[in-house]
C-alpha cells in the first residue's frame, strides 16, 4: 500500500501545531532563557564574540585558569555565535537558530520520515512520532540539555538516511548521511558515538538479514558505501580530533575520569516503563528523590510488544526489537539482570566512561519503542474506526507530558529569565579595562556572570575544593576559619580558609584576581548561587570579605552586587630574580607582552643581564613552550610554582651560547599542541571542500 502523498501534508501540520503549543516561548518571545548546562544561553555578545578565529585548544573562556577545551569538538557553535554577534544579531535570535528551532522540530520530523520509510503509513508515522518526541526522556533532556536533545532529534534522520543509502547503494545519500552524522557530532559527540553503533548494527543485521548476498563483491561495495559516512566524520572533524590524539585528551581528560552516578535512580522498571527517574510532571523538582512510576506508563512496553507480536514476520521489526532490549540494558545501569555489566562497559570499553550515568541511552530505547508501536499501529490498518481510536488513546500518553510546558510550569528552560541591570553595569565596568586580570566569584557567577579572554572568570566555590584546597591544606600552618555563621555548613564554609592563610595574599595576587565579586540572591531567575552552592548567607559573606585587610570595597554604581577589589594582584606574565613561591612574596619586574591568542604569547625584553624567571600564571601544563628569537629553549628549564603555575628560567649564559645574544630579545610563549589544531583544522578544510565539490560535480552529472 502506498503512502497518501495529499494526506501527509496533514500530519506534518498536526505535528507543526503541537510543536508551537509546546514550545511557543522559545519561538515567539523574547525572553532570555537559561538552566543548568546551557547557562551559555545568556552569555553577553562580547564574551560570545572572543570564540571567533582559529579553534584553539588551550581555553580560559571556559575555564578561567586555563585547561585543554575538552569542548573543542564544538567550535563551529561557538564560532558561528561569534559570528552572528559580530554582525549585529541579537544573540537570542541566534540561539533560536541553532539550539531552540531544531530541538523543537527535529524529532518530529525527523521520527516522522523514519518510520514512515517502514510502515509505509502516515497515520503510524504521526503516533510514532509522537512516542519518540514527546516521551518523558527526550522532554527532560529539553528542560536542561539543548545540544542533547538536538542530536536526539537527528538520530532518525541519520537511521533513515543510513538504510536508504545500503537500501540504494548511493553516494549522494552516503555524504548525506556523513553530513548528518557531522552536525549531530559538532552539537554532542556523546550522543552521536552512541549513534554510530546504532548504524553499526543496522550495517550487521543488513549485511545477513535485508541483504543476504555474501559474495566477496557485494560485501567490499556496501562497506564501501556504509564507509563513507564514518570517513567523512574523521575527516570533517580533525581540527579536533587530531590535537586531542596528539595530547592524549581523547581518553584522559575531564569527562573521562568522572565516577559513576545514578545507580540508585536508574531501574529495570523505570527502563521498561520508558520513565525518566526525574520526572515529576513540573511539580517541583526530583531533588534526589526517585519519582514513582505512574501506572499508565506499563502500557508502553505491552504496545511496544505488541507492535512485535503483530508484526514478526517483517525482518526489520526485529532490529528495533533489539533496539529495545539493548536500550533496557544500558538504562537501567547496575539493576538486575547482569548488574556489572555497567561498569564493566564503563572501565573497559572504548569511550563508554564518558557516560557517568545511563540516560544518555535512552536515545537507543527511544528509537526501539517508537517504530515497535508504530508497527502496532500499522498492524491495524485495514481496521480505519479502531486504528484512529487506538492512535488516539497511544498518542494521549504521551501528548498527556506536554501539559507542563505548555502551561511552564515544567521549569527549567521553559522559564523566561530577566536579567539583572548590575549584571550590565558590571559587565561595561570590566570590559572598558585592558588590561589582563581574573575576576574571581564567590561563591560562583550563575548564569549572567560576564567574562572575556582578558578577563576570564573564576568560581571560587569550585575552584577552592577542586583545586586550591589541597594545597592550602599541605601547610604546617594552615588555619580553618571559624563559622559564625547559622546558616552555612561547616563543609562549605571551609570556602574561606582561601582568605585567612598567612599567604592568601600572595595566592591572590599570584592568581591575577583583580575583583572578587558576590552577586545578588537572584531568586528571581531561580539562579541563587548561595543556595546551590551551600552558602545560604549573603550577608555572611560579604562581613567576612570586608574583615580581610588586603580587599577594599569599591563603588562601581551595582545597586546589589558587592564588588571587593584586590589592588596589587600580579600581571599574567611578569619576571622576578627568584623562584616564584605561593608562601613569599617576591618582587617582579614588569615584561611587556602582547596576547595573541590563548595559546600564544608574544614577549619583548629588551636586556636579559642576570638570570630571571619568567612566569606565566595560566594553570601548570607541559605543553607551554618558550621560544627566543623563534628557536626552543630547553625544556628543563620549565617548572610549576606551587603545583599551580609555568615559570621558566631564562640563563643569560646559556641563551648567549645558543642565540648569540640577551639583548632586544624576541620570546614567543606557546601551547605547542596547538600546532595540531592548525594540522587538523587543514585537513578539515581541506575536506570540508573535497566533500562540496564532489556533491557539485555528481549534481552537474545529474
Amino acid at each position: 500500500m502506498g503512502i497518501n502523498m495529499r494526506h501527509t501534508k496533514y500530519y506534518i501540520f498536526s505535528l507543526f501545531i503541537i510543536i508551537i503549543l509546546t514550545h511557543w516561548r522559545w519561538l515567539f518571545s523574547s525572553s532570555y532563557f537559561a538552566w543548568g548546562d546551557m547557562q551559555s544561553l545568556v552569555w553577553f555578545n562580547e564574551t560570545w564574540q572572543d570564540f571567533v578565529g582559529f579553534p584553539r585548544i588551550w581555553t580560559t573562556l571556559l575555564y578561567g585558569l586555563g585547561q585543554i577545551d575538552i569542548s573543542l569538538s564544538q567550535y563551529p557553535l561557538f564560532s558561528a555565535f561569534g559570528v552572528l554577534t559580530s554582525m549585529g544579531i541579537d544573540f537570542r535570535l541566534v540561539t533560536k537558530l541553532i539550539y531552540f528551532i531544531p530541538s523543537a522540530f527535529l524529532p518530529s520530523f525527523c521520527s516522522f520520515l523514519l518510520i514512515r520509510h517502514f510502515t509505509k503509513s502516515n497515520i503510524s508515522a504521526f503516533v510514532g512520532s509522537i512516542v519518540y518526541s514527546y516521551n518523558v526522556s527526550i522532554l527532560m533532556l529539553q528542560t536542561g540539555l539543548l545540544a542533547f536533545s538536538v542530536v536526539y532529534g537527528l538520530a532518525p534522520l541519520a537511521l533513515l538516511v543510513f538504510i536508504k543509502t545500503l537500501e540504494s547503494k548511493n553516494i549522494k545519500l552516503s555524504i548525506f548521511t556523513g553530513i548528518v552524522c557531522f552536525v549531530s557530532s559538532i552539537y554532542e559527540f556523546r550522543i552521536f558515538y552512541i549513534i554510530s553503533y546504532v548504524l553499526l548494527f543496522y550495517l550487521i543485521f543488513h549485511i545477513f538479514f535485508i541483504e543476504r548476498k555474501y559474495d566477496l563483491r557485494s560485501l567490499i561495495r556496501i562497506l564501501i558505501y556504509a564507509t563513507i559516512p564514518v570517513v567523512m566524520v574523521i575527516a570533517l572533524s580533525a581540527y579536533w580530533i587530531v590535537p586531542f590524539i596528539k595530547t592524549g585528551s581523547l581518553t584522559n581528560n575531564v569527562a573521562f575520569s568522572r565516577s559513576l552516578f545514578g545507580n540508585g535512580y536508574m531501574s529495570l522498571k523505570q527502563s521498561v516503563a520508558f520513565f525518566s527517574p526525574w520526572w515529576t510532571a513540573g511539580h517541583g523538582y526530583a531533588n534526589g528523590v526517585v519519582q514513582p512510576i505512574p501506572n499508565y506508563f506499563w502500557s508502553i512496553p505491552v504496545l511496544a510488544l505488541l507492535g512485535f507480536v503483530l508484526n514478526y514476520k517483517k525482518p526489520r521489526v526485529y532490529f528495533f526489537l533489539f533496539l529495545s532490549f539493548l536500550g533496557i540494558l544500558l538504562t537501567k545501569q547496575s539493576d538486575k539482570p547482569f548488574p556489572n555489566l555497567y561498569l564493566w562497559l564503563y572501565q573497559h570499553f572504548p569511550g563508554f566512561n564518558a557516560y557517568r550515568e545511563a540516560s544518555k541511552f535512552f536515545v537507543i530505547l527511544s528509537l526501539g519503542y517508537s517504530v515497535l508501536i508504530a508497527f502496532f499501529i500499522d498492524s491495524l490498518r485495514t481496521r480505519k474506526v479502531l486504528v484512529a481510536i487506538v492512535s488516539v488513546l497511544v498518542s494521549s500518553i504521551f501528548l498527556w507530558n506536554i501539559k507542563p510546558f505548555v502551561t511552564g510550569e515544567i521549569g527549567g528552560l521553559f522559564t523566561p529569565k530577566t536579567r539583572p541591570n548590575d549584571f550590565v553595569i558590571l559587565k561595561d565596568f570590566l570590559h572598558k579595562q585592558q588590561d589582563f586580570f581574573r575576576v574571581a566569584w564567590l561563591p560562583a557567577s550563575g548564569m549572567w556572570g560576564y567574562f572575556d579572554m582578558t578577563h576570564p572568570k573564576i568560581n571560587l566555590h569550585t575552584v577552592y575544593f577542586d583545586t586550591l584546597h589541597q594545597i592550602l591544606v599541605s601547610q604546617q600552618d594552615f588555619i580553618v576559619a571559624k563559622n559564625n555563621s547559622k546558616l552555612i555548613g561547616d563543609i562549605n564554609h571551609n570556602v574561606f580558609n582561601l582568605f585567612i592563610q598567612n599567604n592568601s595574599n600572595i595566592l591572590l595576587d599570584l592568581l591575577n584576581i583583580k575583583y572578587i565579586i558576590i552577586p545578588l540572591e537572584d531568586t528571581q531567575n531561580d539562579d541563587n548561587v548561595f543556595i546551590n552552592y551551600g552558602l545560604p548567607d549573603r550577608k555572611y559573606v560579604i562581613d567576612f570579605l570586608n574583615q580581610i585587610s588586603y580587599l577594599s570595597p569599591i563603588e562601581i554604581g551595582t545597586k546589589k552586587i558587592a564588588v571587593f577589589e584586590n589592588k596589587n594582584y600580579k600581571p599574567l606574565i611578569y619576571l622576578t630574580s627568584q623562584p616564584e613561591s605561593i608562601y613569599q612574596l617576591v618582587e617582579h619586574e614588569d615584561v611587556g607582552f602582547k596576547q595573541v591568542n590563548s595559546t600564544l604569547y608574544e614577549i619583548s625584553l629588551d636586556n636579559l643581564d642576570k638570570p630571571m624567571f619568567l612566569n606565566f600564571s595560566d594553570s601548570f601544563n607541559t605543553g607551554w613552550k618558550i621560544y627566543v628569537n623563534g628557536r626552543k629553549i630547553k625544556d628543563d628549564y620549565h617548572n610549576d610554582t606551587g603545583g599551580l603555575f609555568n615559570s621558566f628560567y631564562l640563563d643569560p649564559q646559556y641563551i648567549r651560547d645558543n642565540f648569540g645574544t640577551t639583548n632586544n630579545l624576541k620570546i614567543t610563549l606557546y601551547f605547542e599542541s596547538q600546532k595540531y589544531v592548525y594540522i587538523g583544522t587543514v585537513i578539515s578544510l581541506v575536506s570540508l571542500l573535497s566533500v562540496l565539490g564532489l556533491i557539485l560535480t555528481l549534481k552537474r552529472n545529474d
